[in-house]
């Protein structure tokens, strides 16, 4: 008789009721999404919402194929077949890193078909990321108070906007989840698990050229521990900073450098140019970067104000007139300020874990950096301070019946999302 007193209360709640309708009307939608995907028009003109080079879906296969089939994943799929060249007209792929493709590569061993090592690479990097970030929030449950909330915490962070890149070919799955591994080894603290962070930074930085970056992570937790004071340490400051695990440290920052040395090495030896991967960019139209990152990022912030102004008179479609112009500004206002909530909130309780912190920031201000910001939402979701804290946030402040809104309406906005990429091409 108590499971159907407890079903009773669990039909008279708010919650229940607002989730209720919430997955009606995305049943809805998803419906006319799905039926409606032979319907899209694709001959509307310049910034209009189709975007350019959009085209019809003819059957229910090509639309679950689109959904993975994305424009970094060909060339990915070309690396891990063919590597890198030094003919003029494929010198363009040193802009992508090696590790995913070379990861993919060793996956087709075994499958024997370079597609789907690429896709199964992914998922694998997926799950991979998923259960290291469980290990970490458990080993920060007592620090967060989350000890019963691991696994929501989990799923929101995969469930949140634009985190579709994580199920797709792309590195974000990859490189996320390489933090995290570096994070989970430095938090554990044991002087044999630190060894292993060394390789976790020298992939790190063949993975993404700011992979280099956790120089910054390995670096503040260095002076972390040799200004670490306690009662019993009577050790010289000498015998503080030569020490195993200050050395650990050190050699993890070298090898995130030596990471990003020797593919910029490797290009130097196939093309002769030891800037190859960054000179390639003026392909994607990413020439105009410039290191003036103070005017840049108030630049980058004027457009979002003034969307009309950074729309050129003569734009290709609705990846430049639209994403350019609304889409990439308000995201990077949304999540600016989304990031000095959660550091504020995170210092206030005394909880804030500053090697992220500082890290996140490093690589939210490095896409601002230059004029063109087609990927920027990708590369903000590689910043833990959203992709940890945010659902450790939410999480914690909402209770288990309004959390369960929350995790419909993430879930309401990924499959909107899937179906714009899938039709559209828009947030490629």
């Amino acid at each position: 008789m108590w499971q159907l007193k407890q079903i009773k209360t669990l039909f008279k709640s708010t919650s229940f009721k607002v989730v209720s309708l919430i997955l009606v009307l995305f049943s809805m939608a998803m419906t006319v999404g799905i039926l409606g995907y032979p319907y899209v028009n694709t001959g509307l003109g310049v910034g209009s919402i189709e975007p350019y080079g959009s085209f019809k879906l003819t059957n229910p296969v090509n639309y679950v194929k689109n959904i993975t089939q994305t424009w970094d994943a060909n060339h990915y799929l070309f690396l891990s077949q063919n590597g890198y060249s030094n003919d003029e007209n494929l010198r363009f792929r040193f802009a992508f890193f090696p590790f995913f493709p070379a990861e993919s590569g060793l996956v087709n061993i075994i499958t024997r078909h370079p597609k789907a090592s690429l896709y199964f690479t992914s998922v694998l990097n997926t799950l991979v990321f998923a259960y290291l970030s469980f290990l970490l929030l458990k080993t920060l449950s007592k620090k967060f108070e989350i000890e019963d909330k691991i696994f929501p915490i989990v799923l929101t962070m995969f469930l949140m906007p634009f985190t579709l890149y994580y199920f797709l070919p792309y590195t974000e799955s990859l490189f996320n989840g390489l933090v995290v591994a570096l994070l989970l080894v430095l938090e554990k603290n044991k002087t044999k698990s630190l060894w292993l962070g060394i390789p976790i930074c020298f992939v790190l930085a063949l993975t993404r050229s700011v992979g280099m970056y956790s120089v910054i992570i390995t670096g503040v937790y260095l002076l972390y521990n040799i200004f670490e004071k306690t009662t019993e340490d009577k050790k010289t400051w000498i015998q503080k900073i030569f020490n195993i695990k200050n050395t650990a440290y050190v050699l993890m920052m070298f090898a995130a450098v030596a990471g990003l040395l020797s593919f910029l090495s490797y290009g130097k030896m196939t093309t002769g140019n030891f800037w190859i991967s960054k000179d390639v960019q003026s392909i994607w139209g990413r020439s105009r970067q410039r290191f003036d990152v103070q005017n840049l990022i108030f630049d980058n912030f004027t457009k979002a104000l003034n969307p009309e102004k950074s729309i050129p008179e003569n734009c290709g479609g609705n990846r430049w007139c639209y994403n350019g112009a609304i889409l990439f500004p308000a995201i990077s206002i949304f999540l600016f300020i989304l990031s000095l909530v959660l550091v504020l909130y995170f210092y206030r309780k005394h909880k804030i874990v500053w090697a992220t912190a500082l890290f996140s920031f490093v690589l939210f201000v490095t896409p601002l950096t230059t004029d063109n910001m087609e990927s920027f939402y990708r590369y903000v979701i590689t910043t833990p301070i959203y992709f940890l804290f945010f659902p450790i946030l939410l999480n914690s402040k909402l209770d288990r019946d309004w959390m369960m809104v929350v995790t419909v309406c993430l879930a309401m906005a990924q499959g909107v999302l899937l179906m714009l990429f899938a039709n559209m091409h828009w947030l490629v």
